[in-house]
């Protein structure tokens, strides 16, 4: 037997999918956003409606897509803001003074 489909539900389903394609294309990630926020939306208003399957992983692809963009943003912007922040780092005199202890450790 074959399980009615909601137009809502179908179009939740793409908006969701849509929201992960986005996540590969940069700046587009805020668009995803905006895709998997109505993808969420039209879900639950297509689970209310007809509640298949279909509509419940379309609305859990949705979130999951809200959830990635999300924390893409979130990476692209501490990756941002650290580039902003200058410093000077002397990684040979770390590693130095780390083989000096060690030296000193072993006699």
């Amino acid at each position: 037997m074959r399980e009615k489909t909601s137009t809502l539900s179908l179009t939740s389903l793409s908006l969701g999918v849509m929201s992960i394609i986005t996540v590969f294309g940069g700046y587009t990630v805020f668009l995803g956003l905006f895709f998997a926020f109505i993808g969420i939306l039209t879900g639950l208003r297509g689970r209310r409606h007809c509640a298949t399957r279909l509509a419940i992983h379309a609305v859990r692809i949705s979130v999951f897509g809200f959830v990635l963009c999300t924390l893409v943003i979130l990476l692209f912007t501490a990756l941002y803001l650290s580039s902003l922040l200058n410093f000077d780092f002397d990684f040979h005199s770390l590693y130095t003074s780390a083989v000096d202890l060690l030296k000193g450790l072993i006699r």
